[in-house]
């Protein structure tokens, strides 16, 4: 079943946990920001419907550790595949939410999943995707 991540403004992660649960989501756990759930894709659809406190709901596509910065190029770059997601005719925007206490730069972190991406599809096909600061 497919882990969803939705997504709320800070402090209000543990209310989005509660609403969860109310509408008998499988929720996971939770943070400042946001809550972890289960559905089916059939549910996600009622998910954006009945919960009031969460802004957006998210499909993580990569869960991993960086202790640096050039850590995210890296493993971005060589453990998945973008390509499958997106053409090389459409447009990549990148948003990055930091709470980590080591990494702290947005923008860097942005800047290094969007160059990582770009990078794919430069060397599987020979040219980018157009880039949108976001």
């Amino acid at each position: 079943m497919p882990r969803f991540l939705a997504v709320t403004s800070k402090g209000l992660g543990g209310a989005v946990f509660e609403e969860l649960r109310e509408q008998n989501f499988k929720a996971l756990s939770s943070s400042s920001s946001s809550a972890t759930f289960e559905c089916s894709w059939e549910e996600v659809y009622r998910a954006h419907l009945v919960l009031r406190s969460a802004t957006r709901i998210l499909l993580p596509v990569l869960d991993f550790h960086a202790y640096q910065y050039d850590d995210i190029y890296h493993h971005i770059l060589k453990k998945h595949d973008f390509t499958k997601y997106i053409s090389v005719d459409q447009t990549v925007a990148v948003d990055a939410q930091v709470t980590s206490e080591k990494l702290k730069d947005q923008r860097l972190i942005a800047m290094k999943v969007k160059d990582a991406v770009v990078d794919q599809f430069r060397e599987k096909f020979g040219k980018r995707p157009s880039v949108e600061r976001v």
